[in-house]
């Protein structure tokens, strides 16, 4: 099981490398957040459908125990992220394919999740690294916040045990100009 997940890590690792002819959109993101909890209640919370309540952006359906399973996420009627777990391993993290379903885009390509889960001390590394590099509808779709804003959905919960309310966007708020 280490071998297979060393090869997935590093195949995703690598996937991530753009060719000069490649269209210059980002297709990837990459996130790390530190959290200070139990390192089982993190891995729970990350590797089980009930552990989504309270933090991801959508419900936990299915989540597979073994590489090969499904794993999905939606309501209790529709299954708007569909999955297979390709490795997991305790103490180092899981890989999962990704693609959402009935948004309008579902022959995109899957995408690629790797997480890693680990004990660095008295804290828990949570690196999300997501690799789209044919699915652009997909990372239109989490954008630059997705990630992030779920993540510290899932450190605010783990941390204070209350879940952390959705971020919304100030009203008539733009960006700064450039340059400004």
């Amino acid at each position: 099981m280490r071998i297979g997940m060393a090869l997935l890590l590093f195949l995703t690792a690598c996937a991530g490398t753009r060719n000069d002819n490649e269209d210059a959109t980002r297709m990837e993101t990459d996130t790390i957040v530190y959290i200070q909890a139990d390192y089982d209640a993190v891995w729970e919370r990350l590797t089980t459908a009930e552990g989504y309540a309270g933090w991801y952006s959508m419900g936990g359906r299915v989540f597979a125990t073994e590489p090969g399973g499904a794993v999905e996420w939606g309501t209790a009627d529709r299954v708007l992220i569909l999955g297979k777990l390709d490795a997991i391993e305790k103490g180092r993290g899981f890989v999962h394919t990704f693609q959402f379903r009935g948004l309008g885009f579902d022959d995109e390509p899957t995408s690629l999740v790797t997480w890693t889960v680990e004990q660095q001390g008295p804290v828990v590394l949570v690196r999300v690294r997501h690799v789209a590099q044919r699915a652009p509808e997909t990372m239109a779709m989490i954008g630059d916040v997705g990630w992030p804003k779920a993540l510290n959905r899932l450190k605010t919960l783990l941390e204070t045990g209350k879940p952390m309310p959705w971020p919304e966007e100030p009203v008539g708020a733009e960006a700064p100009a450039s340059g400004s």
